[in-house]
């Protein structure tokens, strides 16, 4: 038992992290407080196997200054040896000075000597005290001791004595321990520190660090129960599979090393009937079938005595003489240590108490089972659709997956195994809903493996592994038309994404032909929509619209449901991109509503009305929409629409110039194309990108970033009007730079693409360009583009236009109408919330002559609920109704509507009606 003695005060550098101990360290610092000032004594740190004592003790003895510190950790095989302990504590004394050196001799050769260790305490407690005091002379003295439930008893005692004998001096004690009693009470100890279980979000940042995907961290929590040390031997033991999620955990899973033996060595040594106390209680915990304990318990003849041996393993609590198992952790280390015989023999002792519990029944059949069984397989799939009838889809998509794995085999276990990874992916497990498809998959009849193929490549494109689920898409035959329209369908999307324009076109238009050769309704509209939005992010928006026009006619014909609703948001998506938004506000807005209660049927048409959001310049809504869709994409581990919603929050922040968070924002997003394979969407973070350095003022490195963008004329990223915002920015850093023959060059390929798609976006866009090169005509270019911006309901747009034509007519000396232009412009910005571009337009102001009004600030945007407020108003609903719809009281409403009124500069509810109408205002409409 080697020492580890600390003769130097530590400095703070260098001390181990401790995440989520901040409540336990203040304890203890305040212990040391005490110590220093000489009131020690001892301090008593506790806590389950695994839940970092150890962690905590050793980050104590390196954050630790100005005191001599001696540590401990004690063995388990030298619990026999008397003073064994205190002897190691104790055997370094060089630093503490010769007077210290023969004193501590003295007491070893003591302990040493000892021939009736018993009746020799109260002497060496004596010798061993009177030596601390000495040492105390050059500095305070702190003793740790480690694993003291493995001290031998003769060293417990002597420590446990010195923890009372040393509260007026400047000595402290601090003891670890696994267990909260043992054979010695360390209860004499003046301080008392429970170590408790990690917080989720703590055990989650952890998870994090090891290099868990957020989805799989979501299963890997609650059987861990925030155990830092069972969360790494989890980690250790997942396979490949279950590191990203492909399937669940094993249950139970084995969880192995130092944590996993000291559970099996308690188990063995509380005896037969204790081990099998410990497995009903896990197994009942297992099905949820806690209720019976009490009966199964007095029938198999347990006995009181045996349930509290149970409750000393530290695994289970007792509660009105019922063992109950206290976490997740503790059920899955007793399955992982009882055999699994007795495993069974818990089970079917369970099912026979179970009586007419048809549920309970089942789920201890299925534990108990050995092997395939038809009867128990249609018992479970009768299960699971009540489940999924009750939306426990998680919980409905394991015991289909059970049906399937107990049928005999056939197409019966084949469509049970399909049904349950249709089910893995409503409960947002596409990781475990691949793995199952995959199973189907392989001994699955034609009909079935279409199926199981067309869900993997699904799940594939949900998590953003784009190369495979285009390798699934188009490799698979299908001879269903239904299945053969969804598979090429999905596969365009995932060309644009992979910005293959060629074979976008070439996929969505045999997809349009699949559904027309015998497929539903809903395949028709569904396809002819996806091939709108392919012309539309190509730039042919001629097309694009008589397309979406012809998919919304499709959709109008087909009944509402859930299988017509979850097509809504793309035809929404659609709308969007032919410069229709406000049917993509209506589209986007009915699906939400239609969608609210599928499992994952939400988040896609939050990252549309997100979009539209950003259009429409409603960016407080939008922000919020994002944040939703974004919140739940992290969750359910769905890397694209992450992708997909950060595209957008990028170009937020870049424009509200929030340039801290866009770094973080950006480099995570890039992380993500980089492993999904998305190229298309690495160009709208170059976009956004440059957007912020011009908004900040660097042309130079703005032209620098959208440049390349240029060069890759010809790509989805390049031709969507809708995402061609970039262009303008590079004309105006170009200018900015006095690079004009340059400019007039993109300004001409600006100019081609108006012509070619007839959009109006990208037409007031180049109206806007020719009114930068400051020539004759410009007046006339900057009123044309106003115009424009004024019928799309582009605020932003708007105002960088008014901004441009104020400085043009400031230089023009036109002073007048110079500032009324860029008075309207800051307006607009500051009720954006784009800070930066309030800044450029006062200093415009002031070199018109005219005193800026106050700065615009964060405090002057609205919040979501005030926004929501501010929308309700502005469709004529009465503060009572308000109220109604969004569950507040009056009285909040009013005081949200009295906040509008602040930050917005009205007195009035007409006038801020007449202000959220006008177009300029950038709320909504």
């Amino acid at each position: 038992m080697a020492p580890a003695v600390t003769s130097v005060p530590i400095p703070e550098t260098g001390v181990p992290e401790l995440a989520g101990r901040d409540n336990e360290c203040a304890q203890i610092r305040g212990f040391l407080a005490g110590v220093r000032v000489q009131h020690g004594g001892g301090c008593r740190v506790w806590g389950p196997p695994g839940c970092g004592v150890s962690a905590l003790l050793a980050h104590v003895e390196a954050a630790v200054t100005g005191m001599h510190v001696l540590s401990v950790t004690a063995v388990e095989g030298e619990a026999g040896l008397p003073f064994s302990g205190l002897a190691s504590l104790l055997e370094s004394r060089a630093t503490y000075g010769d007077h210290a050196t023969g004193s501590t001799q003295r007491v070893l050769r003591q302990i040493m000597a000892a021939s009736d260790p018993v009746g020799e305490i109260d002497s060496i407690t004596a010798n061993t005290l009177k030596l601390l005091r000495q040492w105390t002379e050059r500095s305070p003295v702190l003793l740790v001791v480690d694993d003291a439930e493995f001290l031998d008893g003769e060293s417990a005692e002597v420590v446990s004595r010195l923890g009372r004998l040393t509260r007026a001096d400047a000595v402290g004690i601090i003891v670890g321990s696994h267990r909260r009693t043992s054979f010695y009470s360390w209860g004499t100890l003046a301080t008392d520190v429970p170590v408790a279980p990690l917080d989720d979000l703590v055990m989650a940042d952890l998870a994090r660090r090891h290099g868990l995907p957020d989805a799989v961290a979501r299963q890997v929590l609650p059987i861990v129960s925030g155990n830092p040390l069972a969360l790494e031997a989890v980690i250790a033991g997942m396979t490949p599979d279950e590191r990203v999620g492909a399937g669940t955990l094993r249950d139970p899973f084995p969880v192995g090393g130092s944590l996993r033996e000291r559970c099996v060595r308690g188990i063995e040594h509380a005896g037969e009937w204790a081990t099998w106390v410990l497995a009903l209680a896990a197994c009942a915990t297992e099905v949820g079938d806690r209720q019976r304990l009490t009966e199964v318990l007095s029938e198999t003849g347990v006995s009181d005595v045996d349930v509290w041996a149970a409750a000393e393993t530290g695994l289970v609590g007792v509660e009105r003489g019922r063992p109950l198992v206290t976490s997740a952790l503790s059920r899955t280390l007793i399955l992982a240590a009882v055999t699994p015989a007795v495993r069974r023999s818990a089970h079917r002792a369970l099912r026979a108490a179970a009586g007419a519990d048809a549920t309970a029944i089942v789920l201890h059949r299925a534990a108990a089972s050995l092997g395939s069984d038809e009867a128990l397989a249609s018992d479970l799939c009768a299960l699971a659709r009540r489940e999924a009838a009750e939306r426990r889809w998680a919980d409905a998509a394991q015991h289909m997956a059970d049906a399937g794995r107990c049928s005999p085999g056939g197409p019966a276990a084949a469509g049970r195994l399909v049904a349950a990874a249709d089910l893995a992916m409503a409960a947002g497990r596409p990781r475990w809903a691949i793995n199952l498809a995959r199973e189907a998959a392989g001994t699955a009849p034609p009909a079935f493996s279409e199926q199981a193929w067309l869900i993997a490549a699904r799940a594939e494109l949900f998590t953003g592994s784009l190369p495979a689920a285009r390798a699934l898409l188009l490799n698979v035959e299908s001879t269903d038309p239904d299945a053969t329209a969804e598979r090429l369908a999905i596969a365009a999307y995932v060309a644009v994404l992979t910005d293959d324009l060629t074979a976008a076109f070439a996929v969505s238009r045999q997809a349009v032909m699949a559904a027309e050769r015998g497929g539903s309704d809903v395949s028709r509209a569904a396809t002819v929509a996806t091939l709108a939005y392919v012309n539309a992010v190509a730039g042919e928006l001629r097309e694009a619209r008589r397309l979406f026009e012809w998919a919304r006619t499709l959709m109008r014909q087909i009944a509402p449901g859930p299988e017509e609703a979850q097509y809504r948001w793309m035809l929404a998506l659609t709308a969007a991109h032919v410069e229709d938004i406000s049917s993509a506000n209506d589209l986007v807005q009915s699906s939400l509503t239609a969608m609210r209660d599928v499992p994952g049927g939400s988040e896609l048409p939050r990252y549309v009305s997100g979009l539209v959001g950003v259009l429409r310049g409603r960016w407080v809504a939008a922000e919020a929409s994002l944040a939703a869709a974004e919140a739940a994409a992290r969750v359910q581990g769905a890397d694209l629409l992450r992708l997909l919603v950060m595209t957008l929050q990028a170009r937020l922040l870049a424009l509200t110039g929030q340039e801290e968070a866009f770094q973080r924002l950006v480099a995570e997003a890039e992380r993500l194309v980089a492993t999904s394979g998305a190229s298309a969407l690495s160009m709208r973070f170059a976009a956004a990108r440059g957007a912020l350095e011009l908004s900040r003022g660097r042309p130079a490195e703005a032209r620098r970033i959208l440049e390349p963008l240029a060069r890759r004329r010809g790509t989805f990223a390049t031709q969507s009007p809708l995402l061609g915002q970039w262009q303008i920015d590079l004309v105006e850093a170009l200018l900015r730079e006095g690079r004009r023959d340059e400019a007039i060059v993109h300004i001409r390929f600006l100019a081609e693409t108006a012509a070619i798609s007839g959009s109006a976006w990208a037409h007031a866009g180049l109206e806007h360009c020719r009114g930068l090169l400051h020539g004759p005509d410009a007046e006339r270019h900057f009123g044309v583009a106003l115009r424009a911006h004024e019928q799309l309901a582009d605020p932003y747009a708007l105002a960088r236009t008014r901004l441009a034509f104020g400085q043009w007519l400031r230089r023009r000396r036109r002073r007048a109408d110079a500032i009324q232009m860029l008075e309207s412009s800051r307006a607009t910005f500051a009720r954006l919330g784009a800070t930066l571009w309030v800044a450029r337009v006062e200093e415009e102001i002031a070199a018109a002559g005219r005193r800026t009004r106050r700065r615009f600030t964060e405090a002057d945007r609205l919040t979501p609920r005030e926004e929501q407020v501010a929308s309700a108003v502005q469709a004529g609903a009465s503060n009572r109704e308000i109220a109604a719809n969004l569950h507040l009281s009056v009285k909040t409403v009013e005081r949200h509507l009295s906040s509008i009124y602040r930050k917005r500069g009205v007195r009035s509810r007409g006038a801020l009606v007449a202000l959220l109408d006008s177009p300029e205002s950038g709320m909504p409409d």
